[in-house]
């Protein structure tokens, strides 16, 4: 099996499996029961926040655990709009969020909020001048992506992050960090970020768990109420197992980004020139600088190949890889990502996503370009590319 899906989830490391396992059947505990065994419980779920509170060098009183990213990205937006007069009623974005962004800023529309979706260019970035200019004295919220999930063109984050805090009276500024969060260390301070989302599963922890980083004294109101969990931000029985398998998943994937990421960037390069020889009409979606591309997404055009035939086909042969974001691709909707960075409906249909995780190897890479150029040329010559 050649794996090449990770943006839409990765394969939960050996290490995380184990400190989960030693969960489940050592420490089987509620942290909010009084007895010795929610002690322990309690005990390793503070131990859990207390590790990505100091990957991302915030308190670890600003760490809600989630169930994951959509639940993170609606927990900041919803949970800010609530807390703060109706006056302040108007939310800056882009027009390449996820899902879990894009779609709930559209049911704030039908709330009687103004959403500013900011275009990006051909490249799938947003301009920082053109989130600044689009902020008002009635702005609640910017909202970006760092690393789109599509096209891996890294935003800038940083650059708006100042801008913002420039401004006589700075919106809250909400980054979802999913696809970078273990690939480069993040530190929200040094950003100004007072909302960030991350996820377990992108990063070779288990699926259904997340972290928010809620800014000290950012006003927030829960979604729902109940026991009075995480602080009240987010009632309900903590997942502890899933909490340490996303701080396990973390520390391993920081440890040796630098090094991760030099790996992804030489597979990259490697399968963008074998693909230049045997197949020179294919063309690269992204960012063309090397400083706003993630090296592990890679969104490729096969001119006159479905992509969904090519992922079928390729699946036959053990191969995975996808079209467009997991949560769409069942839909066989045309990517509204990649029509934002000027594509056609055609252009779109005859886009793959390729993207790299932990496990992969040069050898992988090799094999699979091998694979691709031989079911390339069999969708061809089958159905002349339909």
């Amino acid at each position: 099996m050649i794996y090449l899906d990770n943006s839409a989830t990765t394969l939960v490391r050996p290490e995380v499996l184990q400190e989960m396992n030693r969960i489940y059947t050592e420490v089987p505990g509620n942290p909010s029961s009084m007895h010795q065994l929610g002690i322990e419980a309690d005990r390793e779920l503070r131990g859990a926040r207390k590790k990505i509170a100091n990957l991302l060098q915030v308190s670890e009183f600003e760490i809600v655990f989630t169930a994951g990213g959509t639940e993170g990205n609606n927990l900041a937006i919803q949970g800010t709009a609530g807390a703060n007069p109706r006056e302040f009623n108007r939310i800056v974005t882009t027009g390449i969020e996820h899902p879990s962004v894009a779609t709930l800023c559209r049911g704030m529309e039908f709330r009687g909020y103004q959403v500013v979706y900011c275009p990006v260019d051909r490249q799938g970035l947003v301009s920082a001048d053109d989130v600044i200019k689009s902020v008002n004295e009635r702005t609640l919220l910017v909202s970006v992506m760092m690393v789109n999930n599509e096209l891996g063109s890294i935003q800038p984050v940083e650059e708006i992050g100042r801008c913002l805090k420039e401004l006589p009276r700075p919106p809250l500024f909400h980054v979802d960090a999913v696809q970078a969060f273990g690939r480069y260390p993040i530190y929200p301070r040094e950003l100004n970020i007072d909302l960030l989302t991350c996820s377990g599963h992108k990063l070779g922890g288990p699926k259904g768990v997340g972290a928010l980083y809620i800014r000290k004294d950012t006003r927030f109101r829960p979604l729902w109420l109940g026991g009075g969990q995480e602080r009240g931000f987010r009632s309900g029985t903590e997942n502890v197992a899933g909490a340490v398998g996303l701080a396990t998943a973390a520390e391993l994937s920081l440890a040796n980004h630098e090094a991760n990421l030099q790996r992804y960037w030489e597979m990259r390069r490697r399968l963008l020139a074998r693909l230049e020889k045997t197949m020179p009409e294919v063309e690269v979606n992204g960012a063309a600088v090397e400083s706003s591309q993630a090296p592990y997404i890679i969104s490729l055009q096969i001119p006159g190949v479905m992509g969904a035939a090519l992922v079928r086909n390729l699946e036959v042969e053990k191969v995975f890889i996808s079209t467009q974001a997991a949560c769409a691709s069942r839909k066989s909707k045309v990517s509204p990502v990649l029509l934002a960075v000027g594509l056609s409906e055609k252009s779109c249909s005859e886009t793959i996503r390729i993207s790299l995780g932990y496990q992969n190897t040069l050898d992988e890479i090799d094999r699979f370009a091998e694979i691709l150029n031989k079911t390339v040329e069999k969708i061809r010559k089958t159905f002349g590319g339909r």
